[in-house]
C-alpha cells in the first residue's frame, strides 16, 4: 500500500512541475503563456520564449538597458553580449550625432534546434522610443507574475 501511495504521489509531482518557459507577445497585447516546449509556429505568431526560472535576471538586464537608453552620451564599447540562462542579449552601439543608439537583439535557445530572436532596441528609432518599449515590456512581464 505504501508503495502504491508513493508511486501515485511521485507521478502527481512529475506532472505538476512548473512550466519551463513563458511566451511573451512581442506586441505586448496577448496574455503571457506558460509552456514546456517552444516551436516555430509560436514564434511565427509573434511569441518569444524566456526561461521562467530566469525571469528576474531577464528583467534586471532590461532595466539596465532602459536606463542606458535614457542617458545621452557616448559608449566606451562597440558591442556587448550578455547571457541570462538560455537567453542572449546581443547589443551593438551605433554612433549617432549627439549620442549613441543601440541595436539590441535577444535570442533564446530552447534546446530543440530552434532559436527564437527579435530586436528589443532599434537604432533607427530614438532612444526614448526604445526605452518606452522596454518599460512597457517590463510592466507586461511583471503583471503576469
Amino acid at each position: 500500500m505504501k508503495r502504491l501511495l508513493f508511486a501515485i504521489s511521485f507521478f502527481i509531482s512529475i506532472n505538476s512541475v512548473a512550466q519551463k518557459y513563458i511566451l511573451i507577445d512581442r506586441k505586448l497585447k496577448q496574455p503571457i503563456q506558460d509552456v514546456d516546449n517552444v516551436n516555430q509556429e509560436q514564434s511565427a505568431k509573434g511569441f518569444f520564449p524566456i526561461e521562467k526560472a530566469k525571469i528576474d535576471s531577464f528583467i534586471d538586464k532590461l532595466n539596465i538597458i532602459c536606463e542606458r537608453l535614457l542617458k545621452v552620451g557616448r559608449e566606451k564599447y562597440d558591442e556587448f553580449i550578455w547571457k541570462v540562462g538560455a537567453t542572449t542579449f546581443n547589443g551593438k552601439v551605433i554612433k549617432w550625432n549627439f549620442g549613441d543608439r543601440f541595436n539590441i537583439a535577444i535570442s533564446t535557445d530552447t534546446g530543440n534546434g530552434y532559436s527564437s530572436s527579435y530586436y528589443i532596441s532599434d537604432a533607427r528609432k530614438m532612444n526614448k522610443e526604445n526605452a518606452a518599449y522596454l518599460k512597457r515590456l517590463i510592466a507586461y512581464i511583471k503583471n503576469s507574475k
